[in-house]
């Protein structure tokens, strides 16, 4: 992208990137119709409605679960497209910085998932989430505030 908007073509680079994109997700579709997936058989009692799950899902440790997923997604979706404007406007990074910063999340937790699952197993899923839940919140702080003083120092020189 750093290359296309030197030479003001940011489109044609967007029209890459999702070229690209939409190819690897056409990939990924044939690799998944490819894996084997044993058809599934539904037990007696597996089943509720939503209306069931309103009314009596809160109280069990499913329905806890299912809203504490929820309601972290539904944060994370709401605030990430304003980290991606505060990144590429406010801090002026370029997008390989951009890019770069994006991967390491995926690529942290490509690393850090043995990891986890080791201690998963000896102590419990639950402990897991109590964990990461209590860190979530740090992470935005350092991550901005280890950004915007690289930035800074750049900007100072």
């Amino acid at each position: 992208m750093d290359l296309f908007k030197t030479k003001g073509l940011v489109f044609i680079g967007f029209g890459v990137l999702f070229s690209i994109a939409m190819c690897a997700r056409l990939y990924s579709v044939y690799l998944f119709r490819k894996q084997y997936s044993p058809k599934f058989k539904l037990r007696r009692g597996y089943y509720f409605s939503f209306k069931d799950f309103l009314t009596r899902g809160l109280k069990t440790d499913f329905g806890k679960f299912v809203s504490f997923v929820s309601l972290m997604h539904l944060a994370v979706y709401i605030g990430s497209p304003f980290v991606a404007v505060y990144l590429l406007k406010q801090l002026e990074l370029s997008y390989i910085w951009f890019t770069v910063i994006t991967l390491s999340a995926s690529v942290y937790s490509l690393i850090m998932m043995p990891i986890w699952g080791k201690f998963a197993d000896k102590y419990g899923n639950r402990l897991v989430l109590v964990l990461c839940t209590i860190f979530i919140p740090f992470k935005g702080v350092f991550y901005c505030r280890n950004i915007s003083d690289e930035v800074r120092g750049r900007n100072s020189e």
